[in-house]
C-alpha cells in the first residue's frame, strides 16, 4: 500500500513540476550557462564597460544576448520530451533558440536591423 502512495506521490509531483531532474554533467552546464548569463548581466548593468571601454552594448543588442541565454536555459530545463534526461531534441532546439538570438545580435552589429525598411539607407554587407 505505501508503495503505491509512493508512486502515487511521485507522479503528482512529475505533474506539478515539467522541470528536469539535472545531475552530473547536464547540472554543470545548465549551472555555468546560468552563472555566465548573471555574470553578463553584472558587467552590462556595472560602470565597467564605460571605465574600460570594453563590452558596451546598446539597448537591443544587450537584449537579444539575454533573450538567447534565457531560452537557452529554458529549454534546457523544461522539457520538450518526457524524457528524464536531457535529449537531442531539447539541445536541438535550445541551440536553435539561441542562435535565433545571436543571429539577431549579428544583424543588430552589422546594421541591417537600423535600416528597418528604408532603401535609401540601404548599406551593401561586403
Amino acid at each position: 500500500m505505501s508503495e503505491s502512495l509512493d508512486n502515487i506521490n511521485t507522479k503528482i509531483q512529475e505533474d506539478i513540476s515539467p522541470t528536469k531532474k539535472l545531475s552530473g554533467l547536464h547540472l554543470k552546464i545548465v549551472s555555468y550557462i546560468a552563472i555566465i548569463w548573471s555574470l553578463f548581466q553584472l558587467w552590462y548593468a556595472s560602470p565597467f564597460p564605460f571605465m574600460f571601454d570594453f563590452g558596451m552594448f546598446k539597448g537591443l543588442p544587450a537584449r537579444a544576448i539575454h533573450l538567447g541565454f534565457a531560452l537557452l536555459l529554458a529549454f534546457l530545463i523544461f522539457p520538450i520530451t518526457k524524457n528524464k534526461k536531457i535529449s537531442a531534441v531539447d539541445i536541438f532546439i535550445a541551440v536553435l533558440a539561441l542562435f535565433c538570438c545571436l543571429y539577431f545580435l549579428l544583424l543588430s552589429v552589422s546594421g541591417c536591423s537600423t535600416t528597418q525598411g528604408d532603401s535609401s539607407r540601404r548599406r551593401a554587407l561586403h
